[in-house]
């Protein structure tokens, strides 16, 4: 990850779990104020969203 990625990543606010799956978060942008969701994937998952 270089610098620009890291400091994209760190504008985002975690705002809570969604529908209960710990591995799915609400995140809002601290700059913008826009709300995204965040999925946590393991490793092995990576090929599946790799395109």
């Amino acid at each position: 990850m270089n610098f620009t990625e890291e400091y994209l990543l760190v504008q985002y606010e975690d705002r809570g779990i969604l529908n209960g799956n710990e591995c799915v978060r609400i995140v809002r942008n601290s700059i913008t104020g826009k709300t995204a969701v965040k999925k946590i994937m393991s490793i092995e998952q990576r090929p599946v969203y790799d395109f």
